[in-house]
């Protein structure tokens, strides 16, 4: 019985991420339709309602980038973008294909990347000082330095 139920699930699943990428493909060509035939408020409004809504995923986060990009849909592009900058490097090269960007593009994402790490640095070193003097009391600036490249080491393998 629940190996049945496993791939019910399995299948709902698939089956929801398949109509996922069919609605996407729908508002793509209801927007090119509005686009050609100046149908905003019947037709495009709605469909920019629908991106803003809709989720975000690894899978879907391109196709939805792209439209947001060429119907300039600020708040569409916004969703995305906050999504590709809080993925992990490997995710965000398989998402984005990295090696198939202009290097203007590949830029500006490994930039948001540096500046996610950046935050999470100034974060996390205050604590760890604060944290190593209680715990060992202070350290010479090589020790500081070797942690500083090991946090910067391990949180980029994130």
């Amino acid at each position: 019985m629940a190996c049945n139920t496993t791939i019910l699930d399995t299948n709902v699943e698939e089956s929801r991420r398949e109509n996922e990428d069919e609605s996407v493909e729908n508002v793509e060509h209801l927007l090119m339709l509005s686009d050609e035939y100046q149908v905003k408020e019947l037709i495009f409004n709605p469909c920019v309602e629908f991106l803003e809504v809709q989720p975000k995923t690894k899978e879907n986060v391109m196709k939805i980038l792209a439209l947001a990009d060429l119907y300039n849909l600020d708040k569409v592009w916004q969703g995305c973008n906050d999504l590709l900058k809080n993925m992990k490097l490997e995710s965000l090269s398989e998402t984005v294909h990295l090696q198939d960007l202009d290097k203007e593009k590949m830029q500006y994402y490994l930039t948001q990347r540096i500046e996610r790490l950046e935050t999470i640095l100034d974060e996390l070193y205050p604590q760890f000082l604060d944290y190593w003097r209680v715990r060992f009391g202070s350290f010479t600036r090589q020790e500081e330095r070797a942690w500083i490249g090991a946090l910067i080491i391990s949180l980029g393998v994130q």
